[in-house]
């Protein structure tokens, strides 16, 4: 078991120093720091570390990969830290003392997201599978689905869905640096039990004479996540606007809320959950009318998308397809993603004479069976060509069959070997071969086509 206060403190160390990080944060596997000085790290050293499974750059971020443990070693690291480094603020200059200009593009964009909704997964995760053990107790006959047990479980589980706008505010506050009871107050307005039946039943509701357009908010995204962006604007605006220290309290967080809650109602949110519902729609018809050749192209993709982190854009589409349509055929290309990584590594690792590369490709091979595939994709596919390309085919094959055999995932889980029960579906036998025959073809040509490969890129 891993001494989390003892890495933290090499992790450091190998960084240049408490005094050469300026801004800390994590996402699901990985913590990710900005530093002064960047010259100052020594990479070989972190990935020797105990409980450290890889290190990777992404613009500007120096990222430590750990792994599920994550929220440990975050823990720790902060605990050193401390108020030195920014942890999860805005990041300053440290030599103007100013927060540098924001700079807007699809990054900053991914980042922020990552940031709001890496803290949040673990409750879609837990949700997820207890829907996914209900489903295993129908589909086998265990369950009626009319029990006590079951109802009060299926409830349970339905929980972080439906308020996922008020779980989403909450994150955002944290991400936009805004009260996170206002934030809440935010996300909550957009599920409150009078405008939901008001929604269910037509009934109009205006304010100051505008209509405001009846939309169902509950288990959204977006409209929660750009109606707290819009506070976090809005009450600094307001509170530079109360020059009296003593009406601050007072007056800036009402009318915060008193700004900020209609014009979300009667723009933001009507018009981010109607572009998130074309974003859906348009996503299931691709998937319908182009089916496996979309599945190929994004597989092939995806082992690019998660060395950039661009695969955390997926995060919120996965979560749209699941509550819009009951299942996610995004997700399962994730899934294959693992397997993928997972085939080329072991592949690298049984075709290699480099004994360093076997033992680390093996090590990283095993880990991508269980969800986490950095490791693999900096420890060994960014230094051997043919295993990335290998890794990228093999996904490809994967979404290409996934796809055509209509493999869905039908729970918001954290794709690996122990949650391949969340895509079966309600037809339990032909639904587990269907995700087997995909799985296994990821596999087997993700590792054949290493020594394949090799063999083509040395002759070129």
């Amino acid at each position: 078991m891993t001494n989390w206060s003892k890495s933290a403190a090499e992790i450091i160390d190998n960084l240049g120093g408490k005094e050469n990080v300026t801004h800390l944060s994590h996402c699901v596997t990985r913590l990710r720091f900005t530093l002064k000085d960047n010259t100052k790290v020594d990479k070989k050293a972190i990935e020797e570390i105990d409980g450290v499974l890889g290190f990777g750059v992404s613009g500007d971020q120096q990222q430590v990969i750990i792994g599920p443990a994550v929220e440990s070693a975050f823990e720790e690291v902060s605990k050193l830290l401390g108020n030195s480094v920014q942890i999860e603020k805005e990041l300053v200059d440290p030599e103007t003392g100013k927060a540098p200009a924001k700079k807007w593009g699809l990054k900053t964009a991914v980042d922020a997201l990552t940031a709001i909704l890496a803290p949040v997964i673990p409750a879609f995760c837990a949700a997820g599978m207890l829907k996914v053990i209900l489903l295993l107790f129908t589909s086998v006959g265990w369950a009626t689905g009319e029990e006590g047990t079951y109802v009060f479980l299926n409830m349970v589980a339905d929980v972080a869905f439906y308020f996922l706008p008020v779980i989403v505010a909450v994150s955002a506050g944290k991400r936009f640096h805004v009260d996170m009871a206002l934030s809440a107050i935010v996300g909550a307005s957009l599920i409150y039990p009078d405008f939901v039946a008001r929604v269910a039943d037509g009934t109009p509701l205006a304010f100051l004479g505008m209509n405001i357009p009846l939309h169902k908010y509950s288990s959204t995204i977006f409209p929660a996540l750009l109606s707290v962006w819009l506070l976090s604007y809005v009450y600094k605006w307001v509170n530079k606007l109360i020059k009296w220290d003593s009406l601050k309290t007072l007056l800036v967080p009402m009318l915060s809320i008193l700004i900020t809650v209609p014009i979300s109602f009667l723009f933001i949110a009507p018009i981010a959950d109607t572009l998130a519902s074309v974003l859906t729609t348009a996503f299931s018809w691709l998937m319908t009318n182009v089916g496996p050749f979309a599945g190929l192209i994004i597989g092939f993709f995806m082992p690019i998308m998660t060395l950039t982190g661009l695969h955390h854009a997926l995060g919120p589409l996965e979560l749209m397809e699941i509550t819009t349509f009951g299942f996610s055929q995004c997700l399962s290309i994730e899934l294959y993603h693992n397997f993928a990584e997972a085939g080329s590594a072991l592949g690298t690792a049984f075709f290699t004479k480099d004994k360093k590369m076997k033992s680390l490709a093996s090590q990283t091979g095993i880990t991508a069976f269980v969800g986490v595939s950095e490791p693999a994709l900096y420890g060994v596919m960014v230094k051997e060509r043919a295993s990335m390309l290998a890794a990228m085919i093999g996904n490809g094959i994967g979404g290409f069959i996934g796809i055509l055999l209509g493999v869905k995932g039908y729970a918001y889980v954290w794709p690996n070997l122990f949650s391949i029960p969340s895509f079966v579906g309600p037809e339990f036998g032909k639904g587990l071969a269907y995700v087997l025959i995909a799985i296994a073809a990821t596999f087997i040509s993700s590792f054949v086509l290493v020594p394949v490969l090799n063999k083509v890129l040395i002759k070129k």
